[in-house]
């Protein structure tokens, strides 16, 4: 498997080292190429140059792969390990922002539980799509992205502070619903009572514009937490690809 191709911060790293250690055994001593290299010795130290084949093999074992299959070629494996092999190579290449929509999909609960540990001591961003609770706890989440009633809703904090929070958010917004209709059913009330007689004709007015305002503003009735139909459809470009799989030996 050629797991280490997609490392680009260590095959960086790796590439201007070589460069500046060709350039001294060249001949260049000088004070700036040795300054440089001594720069690209700490970011190769880094990136886990020295101990690269450690870290890889972790994340590997960790997915569920055993030693003797680090030798093999991709094209040996399933589709469901080659997917695994996909996940190895993205976690290993340590972007500043991950983005894994539904990365427990062909991992058994030890490689989920895992990734959940690897990400939450993850040095980056971590944007999580999943079903799979268990992970969003594991992986200890900062913030929560709720899409509800056509809104997207940011909460700060754990999975199951979000939870709770959801309830309370969903609590409030019924409460101002049902005042807001006890209200607009007052207004009309009154405006159908006395809105013809003309003792009434300007409190009936005011009654008119503060229910014109209020339909202009109106609370919407949240809907069930339970309620799963109707979610509105996201659409995303389609991404750059990240690589392949090839049949040469690490």
């Amino acid at each position: 498997m050629r797991i280490c191709e997609q490392m680009a911060r260590l095959n960086r790293a790796q590439a201007r080292l070589d460069d500046l250690t060709n350039k001294i055994a060249g001949g260049d001593t000088s004070e700036e190429v040795l300054n440089a290299q001594a720069d690209a010795l700490a970011e190769f130290e880094a990136a886990g140059g020295y101990n690269v084949d450690e870290k890889i093999a972790s994340v590997l074992t960790g997915l569920g792969f055993e030693q003797k299959d680090f030798k093999k070629s991709c094209t040996e494996f399933s589709g469901g390990w080659q997917m695994k092999i996909a996940l190895a190579r993205l976690l290993l290449s340590e972007p500043d922002m991950l983005l894994l929509d539904e990365p427990t999909n062909h991992l058994d609960a030890k490689a989920k539980a895992w990734l959940g540990k690897y990400l939450s001591a993850y040095q980056g961003t971590v944007v999580i799509v999943t079903h799979e609770e268990s992970l969003l706890n594991s992986a200890q989440l900062t913030q929560v992205v709720e899409v509800r009633d056509q809104m997207a809703n940011l909460f700060r904090g754990s999975y199951g502070k979000f939870l709770e929070e959801r309830v309370q958010r969903v609590e409030r917004q019924q409460k101002l619903f049902d005042e807001q209709q006890a209200e607009i059913e007052h207004l009309e009330d009154y405006i159908r009572r006395f809105g013809a007689k003309f003792s009434h004709a300007a409190q009936a007015q005011d009654k008119r514009k503060k229910l014109e305002r209020i339909n202009a503003n109106r609370v919407e009735a949240p809907t069930d937490l339970e309620t799963v139909e109707d979610r509105p459809p996201l659409h995303f470009p389609r991404p750059t690809f990240c690589g392949t799989c090839t049949n040469t030996n690490k």
